[in-house]
């Protein structure tokens, strides 16, 4: 005998269960042939699915692929004729309203990360570094970064990324615009990615500020419409002072910078301060302490997973064999079916 499914009692065979969500709910199935199946999922401000919307005309997107002319990103109805996905990612970054930036680590968790309507996602350097077997902070991933953000575009070609771009893989500014061309570079001048954070540490140490002062410089001249957070790793690297963190953002918002980011388990006390100083939306990481809304309420703008959703997954398999280990049996409540993850690699 199968489970049931929650939504409208249907039986479902032992392998089959309804996708849940990132919240712990799940998505409403739809009845195919006596099982349970996943239905349509619209994205935000959508209503009806992606297959019954009235496209007509077609177009090159960024991953070379031909598509059709309207589509969706995240809340926001969009044409390629009149939006910049570039100028859409920086519009999400409202400061006292910040969204959610799940950090993926391969092309199944971007899925899944994207079809729970978050509107942008996001790349762990942690996650990449493990998948390949590399310290993560060693400049020995942009390889396998720019692989994953290829394949991430050719499977979401209309998505908005980010792409954790580390200290920018190298100390010369030149150089490093012409990595980041390098690496992910699309059609004509534009690039696969919507936006990078790169960081003002080097393999676990704090630089001097105006080493990466060069860099944002150099790219926001390169590519004026990449969104580029500036990362203050102060208070990363366990040099918790404001004052450094406050002299940091001035000068990476005078490089031009797009936005600020301050990455650590930040008491409130010390993200007020850093907003109210900051003429740029401010990204904070998710805390074990804080919720959205009180982050919202001092002003944040971005809310990033970091490395967070890659460390739970890794430590839920732990736990799971664990378990056999200890002669009790499979826990398979709450784990996505083998059919619906190789569905996500469709």
């Amino acid at each position: 005998m199968g489970n049931r499914c929650p939504h409208r009692g249907l039986n479902l065979s032992p392998a089959d269960t309804c996708l849940p969500r990132l919240d712990g709910t799940t998505h409403p199935p739809r009845r195919v042939a006596g099982r349970c199946h996943l239905r349509t999922i619209p994205r935000p401000g959508m209503d009806r699915p992606p297959s019954q919307l009235s496209r007509t005309h077609t177009h090159t997107d960024r991953s070379g692929r031909t598509r059709l002319d309207s589509h969706h990103r995240g809340d926001t109805a969009m044409t390629s004729t009149t939006t910049d996905p570039h100028r859409t990612f920086h519009s999400l970054h409202i400061p006292g309203n910040p969204f959610i930036l799940p950090c993926a680590w391969d092309v199944a968790s971007a899925r899944l990360f994207a079809e729970a309507s978050h509107p942008a996602v996001g790349t762990t350097s942690l996650g990449v570094a493990a998948g390949i077997g590399a310290a993560d902070e060693d400049r020995e991933t942009l390889r396998a970064m720019a692989d994953l953000l290829e394949n991430i575009r050719r499977s979401l070609p209309d998505a908005l990324l980010t792409c954790d771009f580390e200290d920018g893989y190298g100390d010369d500014p030149a150089t490093v615009v012409e990595t980041l061309r390098g690496a992910f570079a699309g059609e004509g001048a534009d690039l696969r990615i919507d936006g990078i954070n790169i960081e003002d540490s080097a393999r676990g140490r704090l630089v001097e500020p105006s080493a990466l002062v060069g860099k944002v410089s150099a790219i926001k001249e390169g590519f004026p419409d990449l969104f580029v957070n500036a990362r203050i790793d102060t208070y990363w690297t366990g040099q918790d002072s404001l004052g450094d963190t406050l002299e940091r953002m001035r000068r990476y918002v005078d490089a031009g910078a797009d936005g600020i980011f301050v990455p650590g388990d930040l008491d409130l006390a010390v993200v007020k301060p850093i907003v109210d100083a900051s003429p740029l939306p401010v990204n904070v990481l998710a805390s074990p302490r804080y919720s959205r809304g009180q982050f919202a309420e001092v002003g944040v703008a971005r809310i990033s997973t970091g490395s967070l959703l890659y460390r739970a997954a890794i430590s839920a398999a732990a736990q799971s064999l664990s378990g056999l280990r200890e002669d009790r049996p499979a826990q398979t409540a709450n784990v996505l079916t083998y059919r619906t993850v190789s569905q996500l690699g469709d």
